[in-house]
């Protein structure tokens, strides 16, 4: 009888009782519940007053404003929780009596104490972890105004909330009253929000693990039946089945009970979730949040999305086990049973169970929907959509007086980055003679570079072949080189239309001012996923090659001059090992390694940067196709009125212009893609054989440290390059697509039917016939790069891997 040791159950009845809503024993028992009910409701009282009063006089400050506003909706969902539980106070205490005399005990039956002990884990886990992420929370909303209170003198101290009151209240001991009183509050709000969740989510599960126990029983009606003769066993099963009947009648009316009580509490959870996980995550990703505030967030935001999928996933659960009772029934004995008059009431009786079964028993959100794990996905999605109205709500604030100052470009660091690798391969347009013979130089070397790379590297496989370690390590990199020396003879080959790209894009998209706010805005997130993806990928790359150098120098230390070794074996004999050849050639390979790093990433990042760009100016193409019909220039605006005939004039002509500026975009598209789109072919061909490669060298058992650390970094910025590389061509894809949509949601439809009225219609017809059609890159036109060849790529490289590692298992038997 250890039933009753259930960490989960013991806990939350423990917070039950804080809150003052549990069941009492006796009248002294009875009298410290009303006690803590009295506290818990002065204490709910005291916090809201300060919530309310700090949002008033902060109100107008934006990022103030946000994180009083989460303070405040808490408080709001746990005053309805208490309220409403409190509303039906004798209900809830016979259900719960009703749940430990009926559930909370234990079985017999072996297979029914597993499927408890199962209830028990999950519940146990859930528990656990939202009371860790609420207690963390708690204990951030303390330590953040004790960390700032540092160094300060009394009348410059802070409270973990803002009284807004002409008071002393730094001084002490009023100081310290008040600041145990806020935190004792805090502390007793976070109980209150747990304690709610904690015992829904205990007593959904248990109530689909009753639903499982009695699936159990429907499958094992004769079990233990003894007797010859078929129609004892009809009648036994027929007294088994009218039990089990009883018992999902039971179950039946306890889940309609259990709806009643919370049904309000879940609507208010679904609504405040959405909006809680909105507002918290603008606090921890976009506002410049001290750095204990943001532990607290972080604790808040994972125990927010932990509480909503517990408190889905045990609806969903309650759902799913509900249902599962039909398909019970069916797998049960009844097709054993003779056809007399006992053996067609069971049948009879089964029927009636599988169609009540048919209808679900959930928990609603005020009677609206049922909850289930989709729900969660619902949430989630409201939840994003209020983050990204919040985000430009935001940045309007910010800016409200958006000026031609502030469309100066400014240093872009990604695309810094990406001129200068450019120019250190030779690929930059030259400005004049000097920097021509200069390019020309550049790239002289870079081949001289790559192909002695490609030497080293072919010699050392030929010297190594038959070592099948040694052999995967050096095709790697060979692979890498030939991917590197690929890209540099395809861009050679299409030097000149390059050079027309880059500086089409200097002109028209890096240097271009944008009057319009809104505009600029794209032009900006446009830069900053640019220098996102640029810098990680660097990062990794450049980490890569690094990576090599310091391997070398950690295995030369405390060896003599035969026994260096150089970063690639070049097979030479001991005299090239001697000072100073040794480092004469150690130098050589490093300046060669450098450079084919450098040619490795560069047209990566400039295709990423271009395609990001692109695709912002689709964007920016979106949002003026979209206000072509209700935008009007200064001079149109003075001389005619909103009924004048040339008012179509003047907004036909501004379409004409945005519809040049789409096909102006279309063509440049055929461009990159005639440039690119045998270097896209050579890599998605190569990426699935590299991250195989990278991942073999690195699971390796006789593969040392450094090795290991350096094809982590291969690996790692594999994986990246693929991801930037398919998402810029996914987001050309969707942006160039969205003008459809976005020409259809102009005020088209209030456009006068005059002569210019019905060409601006037409017209538009055509634009959306045309976005029908995205704009893409292709892998040599065999299919367009998206984000779905990532996931093709990987899953090759795992057939890759598969097929690999069956060789190496076979050669070490063949070995042996």
């Amino acid at each position: 009888m250890r039933s009753t040791r259930d960490i989960s159950i013991i806990w939350t009845s423990f917070l039950m009782k804080i809150v003052g809503l549990w069941l009492a024993a006796d009248r002294d028992e009875q009298r410290r519940r009303d006690f803590a009910l009295i506290y818990t409701v002065g204490a709910l009282f005291i916090i809201v007053c300060i919530g309310f009063r700090d949002i008033y006089f902060t109100w107008g400050n934006f990022s103030d404003s946000v994180y009083i506003s989460c303070n405040n909706l808490y408080l709001m969902i746990v005053v309805l929780k208490v309220g409403v539980l409190y509303a039906h106070k004798m209900e809830f205490f016979d259900l719960v009596t009703f749940t430990r005399n009926n559930f909370w005990r234990s079985y017999p039956d072996p297979e029914e104490e597993l499927i408890l002990a199962e209830c028990k884990r999950i519940c146990t886990i859930f528990v656990v972890v939202i009371s860790f992420c609420a207690q963390g929370t708690c204990t951030g909303y303390m330590i953040t105004p004790i960390i700032a209170n540092v160094g300060r003198n009394e009348s410059d101290r802070e409270l973990p909330f803002n009284l807004w009151v002409d008071l002393p209240v730094g001084l002490s001991p009023y100081f310290e009253i008040l600041f145990t009183v806020q935190i004792l509050c805090v502390y007793h709000v976070g109980v209150c929000y747990i304690c709610f969740d904690n015992l829904l989510c205990i007593v959904n599960l248990h109530v689909a693990g009753q639903f499982r126990i009695l699936q159990h029983r429907l499958r094992n009606l004769n079990v233990a039946v003894t007797g010859d003769r078929e129609s004892y066993r009809a009648n036994v099963c027929h007294a088994k089945l009218r039990s089990c009947v009883i018992r999902h009648q039971t179950l039946t009316k306890y889940c309609k009970q259990l709806e009643n009580i919370f049904t309000i509490i879940v609507l208010g959870q679904v609504l405040f979730l959405a909006l809680v996980i909105c507002l918290v995550g603008f606090q921890l990703f976009l506002m410049d949040t001290p750095a204990s505030r943001k532990v607290s967030l972080t604790l808040n935001f994972a125990g927010t999305l932990c509480q909503l999928l517990m408190f889905t996933y045990s609806c969903d659960d309650l759902i799913r086990e509900s249902v599962n009772v039909g398909n019970a029934v069916f797998s049960g004995p009844w097709a054993e049973l003779p056809m007399d008059k006992v053996g067609r009431v069971v049948r009879k009786n089964l029927i009636i169970v599988v169609a009540r079964s048919h209808r679900v028993c959930c928990l609603t959100a005020g009677k609206f929907f049922p909850v289930s794990l989709e729900t969660s996905t619902a949430v989630l999605s409201t939840a994003m959509s209020y983050f990204t109205l919040l985000k430009h709500s935001s940045l309007k604030m910010e800016n409200t007086t958006f000026g031609m100052s502030s469309n100066k470009v400014g240093g872009d660091l990604s695309i810094t980055v990406m001129t200068f690798y450019m120019k250190i391969v030779g690929f930059w347009i030259a400005s004049n003679y000097v920097e021509e013979r200069r390019r020309n130089l550049t790239i002289s070397y870079t081949f001289f570079a790559i192909f002695f790379a490609m030497a080293t590297e072919a010699r050392d496989l030929y010297f190594s072949w038959g070592n099948f370690g040694d052999s995967i390590l050096i095709i790697c990199n060979l692979v890498t080189v030939i991917l590197v020396l690929f890209k540099i003879s395809i861009s050679l080959m299409y030097r000149n239309k390059l050079h027309k790209i880059i500086q089409y894009a200097k002109t028209n998209f890096w240097n271009l001012k944008y009057d319009l706010h809104d505009e600029q805005i794209i032009i900006n997130t446009c830069k900053r996923y640019s220098t996102f993806f640029v810098c990680i990928f660097t990062f990794f790359s450049q980490g890569t090659v690094f990576s090599f150098v310091i391997r070398s120098l950690k295995e030369n230390i405390g060896k003599n001059e035969t026994e260096r070794i150089h970063p690639f074996n070049l097979w030479l004999d001991e005299s090239w090992y001697m000072t100073p050849y040794f480092e004469m050639v150690f130098i050589i390979e490093i300046l060669s390694l450098y450079h084919v790093g450098v040619c490795y990433l560069y047209f990566d990042n400039f295709m990423c940067i271009i395609n990001l760009h692109i695709a912002g100016q689709f964007r920016i193409l979106q949002h003026r196709f979209s206000n072509v019909c209700n935008e009007m220039c200064e001079k149109c605006c003075y001389q005619l009125s909103r009924k004048s005939p040339y008012l179509s004039i003047c907004k036909y002509a501004k379409l004409k212009i945005y519809i040049r500026q789409h096909q102006t975009l279309i063509e440049y598209c055929r461009k990159l893609e005639m440039v690119s789109n045998f270097i896209i072919f050579g890599q998605v061909l190569l990426f699935s054989l590299l991250i195989c490669l990278d991942g073999y060298l690195i699971l390796m058992e006789d593969t040392s440290n450094m090795s290991r650390l350096i094809f982590t970094f291969h690996l790692i910025s594999c994986m990246c390059q693929l991801l930037m590389f398919t998402y810029s061509c996914d987001c050309l894809i969707r942006d160039s697509t969205n003008i459809a949509n976005a020409t259809y949601n102009s005020l088209w439809s209030f456009m006068p039917m005059d002569k210019y009225g019905k060409m601006l219609r037409k017209d538009l017809i055509l634009v959306i016939m045309r976005s029908k059609s995205p704009c893409y890159l292709t892998a040599l036109g065999f299919f367009p790069v998206s984000l779905e060849t990532y996931i093709s790529i990987l899953s090759t490289a795992i057939s890759y891997f598969t097929l690999l590692r069956n060789r190496a298992e076979q050669t070490i038997m063949n070995d042996a």
